[in-house]
């Protein structure tokens, strides 16, 4: 059993996923000597467990997910995040290193032991 597994539920995971974004965006900041504009980058992260799916991101990511709704023929397709809804334009984002990252962030679990699959589409 993974630690992923072993967390007993939804809000444990978020918070888990929460903290290794804290851990990963601390080192982003040291690494960058405290400039990080030089390196506008957004994060998608997924960490996919039998039964559950765990999405984070900062910026403009996002995640296809797909799971069997029992007929393989006609699988169901999720799309993670939403969007903000208090953007002015849709083509606006936050980036890791901006101080505003933390309270953008988007952290969703998903509870589904038909989930089989899902994509990380990219830009740049």
């Amino acid at each position: 059993m993974t630690p992923w597994e072993r967390l007993p539920d939804a809000h444990a995971r978020k918070e888990a996923l929460v903290g290794a974004f804290g851990e990963v965006r601390t080192a982003f900041l040291e690494w960058c000597g405290g400039s990080p504009g030089a390196y506008a980058t957004t994060l998608t992260v997924v960490v996919l467990a039998p039964g559950w799916l765990g999405q984070l991101s900062v910026g403009d990511g996002l995640v296809v997910v797909r799971s069997d709704v029992g007929d393989p023929a006609r699988p169901a397709y999720d799309l993670l995040p939403r969007a903000h809804t208090d953007s002015e334009y849709a083509n606006e984002t936050v980036f890791v290193g901006s101080p505003a990252a933390l309270r953008h962030l988007r952290v969703d679990c998903v509870r589904d032991d038909g989930i089989d699959g899902c994509c990380c589409p990219r830009t740049g």
